[in-house]
């Protein structure tokens, strides 16, 4: 099977969601997936409309980085050219599982377009996503990156199975939540000891609670 990595690194905070998409690219290698890499740059709407309708046989679009309600920003946080996909442009997703996580907002407006226009799945947030830091206490970062890639790893591992596309996605949206919970457990049962798991607690339940799953 074959996927697209999206990952943008222009503006902070998506130099930690590029490492994150490095670490994905080799989780999917690792599942035999082949791997269309667009790193930085690359990430404009003409290259990725280009790399989508020249992979047909990319079952699986991932997204790592800005958006907003109707767009896919990659490179252009301003939102000058619209992004790398937009509302208008939903369609280039048409057949693809195109996941935005973790991205902002995108469920709102796009992710609807996107399985209207023929997507066989989408998946992100209807909300803002929170980034995570190294603390002085704990490695916040660390524990982002392992609930967010747990996701990855349930979809493709599901989809290697013979899973349907709903059912796979379905899976992975329940494991990524149910690892986020713990978590949030984690965090709880160190909130007398930790400065900072207070905000971590209610950002990962942010990232939680808002990330849904559409199908066309």
């Amino acid at each position: 099977m074959k996927a697209i990595i999206a990952s943008p690194f222009l503006w902070p905070p998506t130099e930690l969601t590029y490492a994150m998409a490095d670490q994905l690219e080799t989780i999917l290698s690792g599942y035999g997936w082949e791997v269309v890499r667009l790193s930085g740059p690359q990430n404009v709407n003409d290259i990725f409309a280009y790399v989508v309708a020249n992979e047909p046989d990319a079952l699986l679009i991932c997204y790592m980085g800005h958006a907003g309600p109707d767009v896919l920003l990659g490179e252009d946080y301003f939102d000058v050219e619209g992004g790398i996909i937009n509302v208008p442009t939903a369609g280039e997703a048409k057949t693809h599982i195109l996941v935005a996580l973790p991205a902002c907002l995108s469920a709102q407006q796009l992710g609807p377009a996107a399985v209207q226009a023929g997507a066989a799945a989408y998946v992100g947030s209807q909300a803002d996503m929170n980034a995570a830091f190294p603390e002085a206490e704990h490695d916040y970062m660390s524990d982002w990156f392992d609930y967010t890639l747990t996701f990855y790893k349930s979809l493709v591992s599901a989809l290697n199975s013979g899973s349907s596309v709903q059912d796979a996605v379905a899976k992975a949206v329940t494991d990524y939540q149910n690892r986020c919970t713990y978590y949030m457990d984690y965090y709880t049962s160190n909130l007398d000891t930790w400065p900072n798991a207070d905000f971590y607690l209610v950002a990962t339940k942010q990232n939680r609670d808002y990330v849904v799953s559409l199908f066309s």
